[in-house]
């Protein structure tokens, strides 16, 4: 095959198999995974809106938004067409292009093993991206991919390096700051990574590294069974998964065995990982499981990302007379997440292990870390 790209290298190091049969085999005729489906559609019309904003110079265009998802495209099933529909009009409303001038959308890249751009679909093609959004602001450079799944993910930094080590390739330029970010529109939350010209020297051997094992590839064998096998376009030939569902007589082909599967998860009838991971992928993919009211599923933590946080400080505590509350009162209604706390030590220009030590430092200190778990039963809404 030509022209690894970022999700395909990180299908490979998950499953050869998976791999094998998505990029190395016959896809003619092959039905496309639903959250595929989905994502695809999103990219093309928050890729329409963008371009319409460009031309125009607006920062925003509600109007055209709404005309954008107005139209069903062909082929595609009704509910999947209104829960994109519904995630694209909430993600339009929100965003506003800081510099619409000095944006650019759907940049298609492909570079060959020295580094020099290429044609797409050119056989010397060794690297290849689509990279969402690029926008150049105040001296910073900040690609942004949209994600339109349910779960959230470990950012991708094979993707973010890769991407900013393409668009140095293709535009050059000096930056103050390189910021990769991942937007969840479904969730309206951002992962992001600060990037480094460091960070990009490798990508070319990174990339040649990988091209050298799936060319010496001896054998496309299977990782092991986990919860995303259930949507995998590969499991009727996974020998991996075939054995452990026939050792736990597992298998959701529908939403009646989800809610069958999900009831004896509850119930601790079943003790099994595995089940658990099945129902995370349907619940992923279709969205929570319902039984009696009970549901598992995804269940959105929302926090407050201050605008400025001293300003609000003065907010509460200021009030009509009478009305103020002591800082000890607002510290405890207010919260600091773990990546808030990184970014105030960033700012004094501490990295790596260092900015490590003193995060851990400050929390054992003044609090406690907590972490969340995004998939769990709970009480249906």
């Amino acid at each position: 095959m030509a022209g690894l790209s970022p999700s395909g290298v990180n299908l490979y190091q998950a499953c050869n198999l998976k791999f094998d049969y998505r990029y190395n085999q016959e896809t003619s005729g092959r039905m496309t995974p639903e959250p595929m489906a989905g994502g695809r559609l999103f990219h093309i019309w928050a890729d329409t809106y963008a371009k319409h904003l460009i031309k125009t110079g607006q920062p925003f265009d509600r109007d055209e938004g709404l005309a954008i998802a107005g139209t069903m495209p062909e082929g595609v099933p009704l509910e999947l067409y209104e829960d994109i529909q519904e995630l694209f009009a909430r993600w339009y409303k929100k965003k506003t292009f800081r510099s619409i001038d000095h944006t650019r959308t759907e940049m298609k890249l492909a570079f060959d093993a020295e580094g020099q751009e290429v044609q797409w679909d050119s056989p010397a093609a060794a690297i290849r991206m689509i990279i969402d959004v690029v926008e150049m602001i105040g001296g910073e450079l900040i690609i942004t991919d949209y994600k339109t799944g349910r779960q959230i993910k470990p950012i991708n930094k094979v993707a973010g390096k890769t991407y900013t080590w393409g668009i140095f390739q293709k535009l050059g330029g000096e930056f103050t700051r390189i910021r990769y970010i991942e937007d969840y529109v479904r969730w309206n939350k951002t992962q992001e990574l600060d990037i480094s010209a460091e960070d990009i020297k490798s990508i070319p051997a990174f990339y040649a590294g990988i091209a050298k094992r799936i060319a010496a590839q001896p054998e496309w064998l299977p990782a092991g069974a986990s919860g995303e096998c259930v949507y995998c376009e590969a499991a009727y030939k996974c020998p991996t998964y075939k054995a452990e569902v026939e050792d736990n007589d597992l298998a959701i082909t529908s939403d009646q065995d989800a809610v069958a599967l999900a009831q004896k998860v509850f119930t601790t009838e079943l003790r099994n990982s595995k089940a658990k991971d099945m129902l995370e992928a349907h619940s992923d993919a279709k969205g929570a499981i319902v039984f009696g009211d009970k549901e598992f599923g995804p269940v959105p933590e929302e926090k407050v990302k201050w605008d400025n946080l001293h300003s609000t400080l003065i907010h509460f505590m200021a009030g009509h007379p009478g009305e103020g509350l002591s800082l000890e009162t607002i510290t405890k209604g207010l919260s600091l997440s773990k990546s808030g706390v990184e970014k105030i030590f960033k700012a004094t220009g501490l990295r790596g292990d260092d900015l490590k030590a003193k995060v851990y430092e400050l929390i054992d200190a003044h609090g406690q870390l907590k972490v969340v778990t995004k998939f769990k039963f709970h009480n249906a809404k």
